[in-house]
C-alpha cells in the first residue's frame, strides 16, 4: 500500500485479506514494531502509538530503543565491480560513496 514515517521510523502498510485489516511493520529498524488498523484513517495514530509504546517500554526496562538504520552500510562486492564503480565515480568527479548513493537513489525513485 505505502509507507508512513514517525520519529525517524518508517513503516510499510499493507492490507491483510485474511484478517480484513491494515497491517504495518517498521522497515528501517531491527526493532519488531508492528501495528494494525481497521480503517486507513486510523493508520497514522496506530503507527505513532506503536512506536511510542516501543520506545516507552525500552525506557522502562532501562534499555536504549533500537533506532532507525544509521545510514552506514557495509557492502562486499566483486573487485571488478568495485573498480568499475570507482571509475564511474571518478568520471562524475564524485566519491564512490556519493556515486553509489546517487545511483541507488535514482533506482529507487524510478
Amino acid at each position: 500500500m505505502g509507507t508512513i514515517e514517525h520519529d525517524g521510523y518508517v513503516a510499510r502498510v499493507e492490507f491483510d485479506a485474511d484478517e480484513s485489516r491494515l497491517v504495518g511493520r517498521v522497515v528501517n529498524s531491527k526493532a519488531p514494531i508492528e501495528f494494525h488498523a481497521d480503517a486507513a484513517s486510523d493508520v497514522p495514530a496506530a503507527f505513532r502509538a506503536a512506536v511510542d509504546a516501543y520506545v516507552d517500554e525500552c525506557v522502562a526496562r532501562g534499555d536504549d530503543p533500537v533506532r532507525p538504520f544509521s545510514g552506514r552500510l557495509l557492502l562486499r562486492i566483486d573487485p571488478e565491480l568495485h573498480a568499475a564503480i570507482a571509475a564511474a565515480a571518478a568520471r562524475t568527479d564524485s566519491s564512490i560513496n556519493a556515486w553509489i548513493e546517487r545511483t541507488l537513489g535514482a533506482v529507487l525513485d524510478a
